[in-house]
């Protein structure tokens, strides 16, 4: 079961089936502007936890809810990503350290872009 992250506001935890309904429901959004009437119970938990009601979730459903979900798939990834570093000889942490890094950089960004607070 997953759980937010109230520092990050990312996904944490994600089961595969939770994984791929916000998969879909991102694809949904980015790749073909599909709002849908109701959305996973991941998203709708999301909009609670950081207080979005009726009037800002349009905004932040079109910006950075898409890339929290992005970013929480790519983080659910890091064990694969460990494999690949370990592939090229790399130390895992310290590309860890860059993942996470581009991450935090990326929520920043969004934050800064879009006005949602931190």
């Amino acid at each position: 079961m997953a759980t937010i992250n109230l520092a990050t506001q990312l996904f944490e935890g994600l089961t595969d089936q939770e994984a791929n309904e916000l998969q879909a429901w991102a694809e949904g959004v980015i790749l073909h502007g599909h709002f849908p009437p109701k959305h996973p119970n991941l998203i709708e938990q999301w909009f609670v936890i950081f207080g979005h009601n009726a009037d800002r979730r349009l905004l932040v459903i079109s910006t950075a809810l898409p890339q929290r979900v992005l970013l929480s798939l790519l983080l659910r990834r890091d064990a694969e990503f460990r494999v690949l570093c370990e592939a090229l000889h790399t130390d895992p942490a310290d590309g860890h350290k860059g993942v996470m890094g581009a991450i935090q950089s990326l929520g920043d960004a969004l934050d800064l872009a879009t006005g949602v607070p931190a």
